[in-house]
């Protein structure tokens, strides 16, 4: 059994198994983890360099205290400025999903998430229920900025259940896919070697 973050949404509990299974396999120079929140995705992640963005100043105090070694940024996606490019970009349960998001800057955010993915660069980051919209003009901008691009659709089970039913119903789309795909409100996409 392999190593994943928990939740009690089986739609999420699905998005947490194939992102942490696909990080625990690389290895990165440098990560900026924007949304980062509480910071959990940090011991999934081996990274020589890591950074964290988020606008919430409480996360930013929380990573400060605990994770000293980590650069931190306190801003929204829309605020941050940067030269820097990072050779992971990693966004999840933020675009379409967070209050504190708004979807109509989603089409520019997409663009300034690859702008910060460095030459060769991997960017991972999935969208929810309110920027589903944009769905096919992101995939169109990604497929001519990446060399590999992976969608995978999901958004079944998105209700509250226990842990440990979540894991199990997880567990279960992960490996029938065409489980997750009965309602289409997510979209996971990992897109590798930016050109």
């Amino acid at each position: 059994m392999f190593k994943f973050r928990k939740s009690n949404r089986p739609s999420k509990q699905l998005l947490w198994i194939i992102v942490c299974k696909y990080l625990l396999k690389q290895k990165y120079i440098s990560c900026i983890d924007i949304a980062s929140a509480n910071f959990i995705l940090y011991k999934y992640i081996s990274s020589d360099i890591y950074y964290a963005l988020d606008i919430d100043i409480n996360s930013i105090n929380f990573i400060k205290k605990n994770y000293p070694e980590v650069t931190t940024y306190h801003s929204s996606i829309e605020d941050f400025k940067t030269s820097l490019k990072w050779n992971l970009v990693l966004c999840l349960q933020t675009i379409g999903i967070n209050y504190h998001y708004n979807n109509n800057n989603t089409p520019m955010n997409i663009n300034k998430l690859i702008n910060i993915t460095e030459q060769d660069g991997t960017l991972i980051f999935n969208i929810g229920p309110e920027s589903i919209k944009f769905k096919n003009t992101i995939e169109k901008k990604l497929k001519d900025k990446f060399l590999n691009l992976k969608m995978i659709e999901y958004g079944t089970l998105s209700s509250n259940n226990y842990t440990i039913i979540s894991i199990i119903l997880g567990l279960t789309m992960y490996y029938f896919p065409f489980l997750r795909n009965l309602t289409k409100t997510y979209c996971l996409f990992i897109c590798k070697n930016k050109k």
